[in-house]
């Protein structure tokens, strides 16, 4: 190669100064070439080196992230035995104000005094409940009384007092003055949403089912929202709560439908 160029230098004459600076550049580049591609694969080794220590790399942040990214993802387990207790039982008092309305053959409207109270327990996320409500006309004789017995599942939230939301069904059992003593099968739901550490709000719906009465056919619909402050076990809440029965006399046909609504205020003890 070197013998080649030097003879075709020899023949070059007066134009030998431009092709020696051209063979000097050609010859440079041939020799820096192997050069830069081995400058460029070490340069992607180190790249992907760094790359994969990036990815298995532990920090501190990384820790705290994932501890609190799962702590989240428990509060919506129905029950966590490392944080939610197997053992709960709640203790409720509670009344209010209510208006009450009816319709039908015997039009009424009139003020209520509505007083009540239930426990209930609960083992991990299943517990059972009763309670009784009394709605009476303000200085006047009771005007009925509502006794309840209810099986409730946690679905999500670890505990009674966190974010949960639970199902609900029973029975509801009426003493009342004018559709008389009947039963009613209900089913429902019940969610706590916890706003702050220490407030959040309440909503509970349910459904009561047909039934008969001796001179009712009745169904309706329970529901209450609000909120609810908590010091410790004690929680103090103020509710707005309705109770609408749709009833139809059996021997005539004709509407007597009532509706009882106002706020409660009470308290609830857990344990």
């Amino acid at each position: 190669m070197l013998a080649f160029l030097q003879s075709y230098y020899d023949r070059q004459g007066p134009n030998k100064g431009f092709i020696l600076s051209m063979m000097l550049w050609l010859i440079l580049l041939i020799l820096q070439t192997p050069t830069a591609l081995a400058q460029d694969s070490v340069y992607e080794s180190v790249v992907t080196r760094h790359q994969k220590k990036v990815k298995s790399r532990w920090s501190l942040e990384d820790w705290f992230s994932l501890k609190k990214k799962r702590q989240a993802q428990d509060q919506w387990l129905s029950w966590n035995r490392k944080r939610g207790p197997f053992f709960e039982l709640l203790v409720d008092v509670h009344g209010g104000g209510h208006d009450f309305n009816r319709d039908g053959t015997d039009v009424k409207k009139e003020d209520f005094v509505v007083a009540g109270g239930g426990v209930q327990i609960f083992f991990g996320p299943v517990g059972i409940g009763i309670g009784r409500d009394q709605y009476k006309i303000k200085e006047k004789e009771q005007y009925s009384q509502r006794d309840e017995g209810t099986l409730l599942l946690r679905l999500a939230g670890s505990s009674t007092q966190t974010t949960h939301f639970t199902l609900q069904g029973g029975v509801m059992k009426y003493e009342h003055k004018y559709y008389g003593d009947y039963d009613h099968k209900f089913y429902g739901v019940l969610s706590n949403l916890y706003i702050f550490r220490h407030m959040g709000l309440e909503g509970q719906y349910r459904v009561k089912a047909s039934t008969d009465s001796e001179t009712h056919e009745i169904e309706g619909e329970d529901y209450h929202w609000g909120a609810f402050w908590e010091l410790s076990i004690l929680r103090v809440y103020l509710l707005y709560h309705q109770d609408f029965s749709r009833a139809k006399r059996i021997s005539t046909g004709v509407k007597d439908n009532e509706r009882v609504n106002g706020t409660v205020f009470g308290a609830r003890l857990y344990f």
